[in-house]
């Protein structure tokens, strides 16, 4: 199994209080609070979507995307 591999099907517990969701179109990008969705408590329209920090997450699927540069982006598809 490679080390990317490793990760599918773990529970993560997420550390970074910015930790911000990726539009599944375009993951260059984060998604953003609009007029159509609840939102949390201090949050507004345009603040990015985050997932809170000390939420539990399970890696269902993995995808790793060049940028355009020699760097990639590793996306989870991940659930609590």
């Amino acid at each position: 199994m490679n080390r990317t591999r490793s990760y599918e099907g773990k529970i993560f517990i997420v550390a970074d209080p910015d930790a911000r969701i990726r539009k599944p179109g375009n993951l260059l990008e984060y998604e953003r609070y609009t007029s159509a969705d609840s939102l949390p408590e201090g949050e507004k329209v345009g603040n990015f979507k985050r997932i809170p920090k000390g939420e539990k997450v399970k890696v269902d699927e993995i995808k790793i995307v060049p940028t355009g540069t020699s760097r990639h982006i590793v996306v989870r598809r991940q659930h609590s």
